[in-house]
C-alpha cells in the first residue's frame, strides 16, 4: 500500500505541476498577444508620422513583399507586420483559403493582394498590384511548413518542405528580389538521420544557394503562439519548455512566433547582412 500510495502521489504531483505550467503558458500567450497588438499600434503610429512631410517614404522607395504561409503561425505575424509597415506599397499573400477581410483596416485592404487557389505558387500574380503593373517583388518571406500528422504522404510532405520553397526561391530570383527570409528549424541538417531535419537542411541549402543578395535563415526551437490547429505533441513540449525556460540551453528554449516574424521583417531592410543563418537563441534582437 505505501508504494502504491507513493506512486499515486507522484503522478498527482506531476499532474498538478503540469497544470500550473499550462495555466502560466495560456496566460503568457494572452499577454504576448496583447503585447503584439500594442506593438502593431505603435508601429502604425510611427509610420503615420513618417508619412508626413518630414521623413516621408517616397513611392519609388516603397517595396513589394510576398508572404508565403500567411495563414500559418509565423506567416500570420509577418503579414500583419508587413501590412502595418509603410515601407511596403503592396503585400502579396497567396493562400488556399481567403483571408478574413474583417481583420484588416481599409488601408491594409488596399495594400493586400490575396490570390486564392489550390496551387498557391501558380496563383502568384505576374505583377505586384495584380493589375498588370510593372512592379516586381522585392522581399520574399518563406514561412511554409507542415507536419507528418497532417501530411502522412512522404512525396507530398517533401513537396511542401523542399520543392515548394525551391520554387519560391526561383520566383525571388526571377523578380530580382533583394531579400529572402526563411523559417527553418533548429537542428536542420541535410546529413541528419531524421527525415524532418534532413529535409529542412536540404531546403536551407537551396535557399542559401539562390541568387538573392540577402538571405536570412532562422532556426527556431519550439515555437510559441496560438495555432489555429491542435498539435498534441507540440502542445506538451510547449508546456515543458515554458516551465524549464531558464534551465534549458539558450538555443533550445522556446521562442514566440511574433519574435521570429519581427526578425524576418527587420532583416529585410538590412542590406549589409548578406546571407546568414541564425540559431534560435540569437533570433531576438
Amino acid at each position: 500500500m505505501p508504494k502504491r500510495f507513493s506512486s499515486f502521489s507522484a503522478v498527482v504531483c506531476v499532474w498538478l505541476l503540469l497544470s500550473l505550467v499550462a495555466f502560466f503558458n495560456t496566460s503568457q500567450f494572452h499577454s504576448d498577444k496583447v503585447e503584439f497588438e500594442y506593438k502593431l499600434k505603435e508601429l502604425q503610429h510611427q509610420q503615420t508620422l513618417m508619412s508626413g512631410e518630414q521623413g516621408k517614404v517616397s513611392v519609388e522607395e516603397r517595396k513589394t513583399a510576398l508572404v508565403m504561409g500567411a495563414t500559418g503561425l509565423v506567416g500570420g505575424f509577418v503579414l500583419r507586420l508587413a501590412l502595418a509597415d509603410q515601407r511596403y506599397a503592396h503585400v502579396i499573400a497567396p493562400t488556399r483559403r481567403a483571408l478574413g477581410s474583417e481583420s484588416f483596416t481599409e488601408e491594409e485592404k488596399e495594400k493586400l493582394l490575396n490570390p486564392v487557389g489550390s496551387d498557391v505558387i501558380a496563383s502568384i500574380p505576374n505583377s505586384a498590384d495584380g493589375r498588370g503593373g510593372a512592379e516586381t517583388i522585392d522581399h520574399v518571406f518563406m514561412c511554409l511548413g507542415t507536419t507528418r500528422a497532417k501530411c502522412p504522404n512522404a512525396e507530398v510532405y517533401r513537396e511542401i518542405e523542399v520543392e515548394m520553397p525551391k520554387k519560391i526561391a526561383g520566383i525571388a530570383v526571377q523578380n530580382h528580389a533583394s531579400y529572402l527570409g526563411v523559417v527553418s528549424s533548429r537542428g536542420a541538417s541535410k546529413t541528419s538521420s531524421f527525415p524532418y531535419m534532413k529535409q529542412k537542411g536540404e531546403m536551407e541549402e537551396n535557399m542559401l544557394a539562390a541568387e538573392v543578395p540577402n538571405v536570412t535563415v532562422l532556426r527556431p526551437s519550439i515555437i510559441f503562439g496560438d495555432r489555429q490547429e491542435s498539435r498534441m505533441g507540440e502542445s506538451v513540449a510547449k508546456v515543458l519548455a515554458k516551465g524549464l525556460h531558464y534551465v534549458l540551453p539558450k538555443n533550445t528554449r522556446g521562442i514566440h512566433a511574433r519574435t521570429i516574424a519581427e526578425r524576418l521583417v527587420s532583416n529585410a531592410f538590412k542590406t549589409e547582412e548578406g546571407k546568414v543563418t541564425i540559431e534560435s537563441g540569437s533570433i531576438k534582437e
